[in-house]
């Protein structure tokens, strides 16, 4: 048996919150990389760890999502997602263990930045993907509150069978008529063999009594 998933619509609190949490880590985290003291090629190191693991949060969530409700996802990509996310969270820990420059509040404040950013990416992201799924039922019945209009098709179909019947009738009326004078044919032929037949009686009669006489 396959276990139907129903999803309540987010409320507009949670997607603001979500909203808001996802704004303050990833500014939060930004702010105190571009004042600190590092070099530019460091900066742009933590950065592209940030953007890395947003997309692997992303990516992962979708992808949970989608095996969820019954989507196929292969486990190929299943399997990246995670080594992304993954990947992204070692390299920040890994640079943040050998940043000597950096002081221990200061790694704190990065790493707490970089999981609020983390979390707060998939509650906007299942918020988005819940409103779209209350969407999509509406924008398919809006089709069936118009009024259906007749086909060409159908048209076409009614005249054919119009115009069918019209043609039946007209041959049923020429047999009619050819039946007819076929008939009245052959009476007139056979009141003129009568009359012939009467006529020749009369003219043998006639020489019969010439030669008597």
């Amino acid at each position: 048996m396959t276990d139907t998933i129903t999803h309540n619509k987010p409320t507009p609190a949670f997607i603001g919150a979500s909203w808001l949490a996802l704004t303050i880590g990833v500014a939060t985290y930004l702010i105190g990389l571009f004042n600190s003291p590092m070099e530019l090629n460091e900066m742009g190191y933590y950065f592209t760890v940030l953007v890395l693991g947003l997309y692997g949060a992303i990516s992962l969530q979708k992808t949970v999502r989608d095996r969820a409700e019954g989507i196929p996802t292969t486990n190929l990509y299943y399997g990246i997602t995670w080594f992304v996310l993954i990947m992204a969270i070692s390299l920040l820990v890994i640079g943040l263990w050998n940043a000597g420059s950096i002081e221990l509040i200061e790694k704190g404040f990065y790493g707490l930045g970089f999981v609020l950013s983390l979390f707060a990416v998939v509650a906007v992201q299942k918020n988005v993907r819940d409103l779209a799924g209350f969407k999509e039922p509406k924008m398919m019945r809006a089709p069936n509150t118009m009024r259906r209009r007749p086909r060409p098709t159908d048209q076409s179909s009614h005249s054919q069978g119009r115009s069918g019947r019209s043609a039946s009738s007209t041959a049923r009326a020429i047999g009619c008529r050819s039946r007819q004078s076929e008939e009245f044919s052959t009476s007139q032929c056979s009141e003129s063999a009568s009359k012939i037949f009467s006529i020749s009686a009369a003219n043998r009669g006639s020489m019969i009594s010439t030669l008597v006489s």
